[in-house]
This record gives structure tokens, sequence and C-alpha cells, in this order.
């Protein structure tokens, strides 16, 4: 294990707390968008109950009905960044995020394509919170996972893994893309590329999403939270933690982040977990992985169709 979960939990929210400060020119005094919102909303929403309910949702709904029911609720990449603490909290189990994920699409009336791409969006960050992607083909590995989808998004990670061994410009594939598809790229597409060739120096990941045109405030949100999972929060400059351990916004994320991660170890009362810092904790199967031994955690086991549970049990069909 290279770092802690909680470690990668931080460099996630902080990482998209990070994009928008960025983008706005300031990381002292940043105006969260309404996606940013209702991502605080949800992790309040998870720690009061230590999980999330259809009920929550449909609270979290009511509250910002209004922006859910526009033209951006389309927009997957906004999804993305709004539900980023629910893509942490579920990151090992993908049967219990796609109950979460059919939560809200019932209440917003979400196509499928638009939770799928939410979906591939969340495999990326498990990958990189479980030390599993492959930096050296990541888009690869992505597109491996979902080899029959019809997912737009699908097919613009194709063009963006043709651009980047050919070596094109962010600006450049974007218009190429544009061209093609008469639309703006996905920003979940674009995040991609910007973390691409560049996952191990966070800043970089930043200032390249930083112009990405339209889109520049989703796309470095969406950015720092791929490269923050991947990297954690040891990852962010120093000027940069120090800079935004002047906001109490920053402080209030840091804390959430401590108990959303106590949520997600099983911690009772969340609200006084603020050991968890100085405790090892990672994914399932990072930390001793042993393939002869099949334990039940988080859920790992449940979406392997070729086990079943017999006394407690996990063993293969």
């Amino acid at each position: 294990m290279q770092y802690s979960l909680l470690s990668r939990f931080q460099g996630a929210l902080l990482g998209s707390f990070l994009g928008e400060a960025l983008v706005s020119h300031s990381l002292t005094r940043v105006k969260f968008s309404i996606w940013s919102e209702i991502g605080i909303d949800l992790m309040e929403s998870a720690i009061a109950s230590g999980t999330l309910s259809p009920k929550d949702w449909e609270n979290i709904y009511n509250r910002y009905q209004r922006a859910l029911s526009s033209k951006n609720a389309s927009n997957s990449g906004a999804i993305a960044a709004a539900i980023l603490p629910v893509l942490l909290l579920f990151h090992e189990n993908p049967n219990a995020l796609q109950e979460q994920l059919q939560s809200l699409g019932e209440l917003m009336g979400l196509s499928n394509e638009t939770k799928e791409d939410v979906l591939i969006w969340g495999y990326a960050i498990a990958l990189a919170l479980r030390e599993k992607l492959d930096i050296c083909g990541a888009i690869s590995q992505i597109l491996s996972r979902y080899p029959n989808s019809q997912s737009p998004i699908i097919q613009e990670l194709n063009q963006i893994r043709v651009f980047l061994q050919q070596n094109i410009p962010l600006k450049q594939a974007i218009s190429q893309i544009t061209c093609t598809d008469k639309s703006q790229p996905s920003p979940i597409v674009l995040a991609f590329y910007c973390t691409s060739g560049n996952w191990e120096d966070f800043s970089l990941c930043l200032m390249r999403a930083m112009h990405s045109g339209k889109q520049a405030s989703l796309v470095t949100a969406l950015t720092g939270a791929l490269a923050g999972a991947y990297n954690s929060f040891s990852a962010i400059p120093i000027q940069w933690r120090v800079a935004i351990s002047r906001s109490s916004t920053s402080q209030q994320l840091l804390k959430q982040t401590t108990q959303i991660a106590a949520i997600w170890s099983g911690v009772c009362c969340p609200n006084n977990a603020d050991y968890i810092v100085s405790e090892a904790v990672s994914s399932p199967q990072v930390i001793q992985p042993r393939s002869s031994l099949k334990i039940i955690s988080q859920g790992e086991y449940l979406s392997d169709p070729t086990l079943t549970i017999v006394d407690d049990k996990v063993i293969k069909k």
C-alpha cells in the first residue's frame, strides 16, 4: 500500500475543490458550483445516517430541483462531479453504487447512457483508489472493461487515445472532437486527456485542465478528483495546501472526508473518528492480497458471479 485510503479520499475531494478554486483564481474565496454544493450536502447526509437512502436522495433532489431539472442535468460530467463522495463511499462495491445511482436516476429521469457514463468514471476513480490503475494504459484499461458499451463517452475515449499516441495538443483535440460530434467533448473525457501522460504530476494535470475551454471549471474539478485519488493528498503542492488551509471551507471538507472514510471503514460514530488519520486503512486486496483467501469485505466479492456465500464463507461455484 503506497498511500492510505483516507489520504486518497482527501486527495480526490480536495483535488476537486482545488480545480474549481484555480479556475476562479482564488484558493481562499471559492464560489462553489451547484454541483459541488450537492456533493457537500451528500456528505452531510451520509455522515448523519451512515449511508444514503432513497429518502436522502429525495431530500437532495427537492433542495436542488431547479438545477437538477435543467438541461445541465443531462451532463454526465456535472453529475459525476456532484456525486464524487458517493463514488468514494461505494468505490469497491459496484452493485451498491448502481443502486445509489438508480435512486438519483429515478428522480431526475437520467438516461441509461448518462448513468453508464457516470459508472465508467466511477470505475476509473475506484481503480485509482485501489492502486490498480495502469497509468501507461489507463484509457485502454477503461475501454476493455466496457467492450460492448454504446455510450458516446466510449467513442470519445477511443478518439483521445489516438490523439495521445499522436501527441496532439489539448486544444486541437477538443476542436477535432467538436467538429466530429458537433458538440462539446464530455468533461469526463477531457479529464482523462489532462491526466494521461502526467498521472504523477498533480499540478501539471490541473494546469492542463484549466486550458480546456468553456467547460474548464468542471474539467478541472474532475481532473483534480482523478489525479487526487491516484496521488493522494500528499501529492498536492505544499503552497496550495498552505493556501487552502486558510479557507474554512477546505478545512470543513477535510473533516467531512475523514468522516466519510470512517463510515466506509465501518466506524459507528464517524463524528468522533479523528483517530482514523493514524490508521493504515486500505481498499480490499491492497494490503497483502492473497488469491487463495476469499473474504467478504465491504461487498468486494458480492459482484463476482462465480462466488457464493455458504455459512458466512465465500466459496467458488
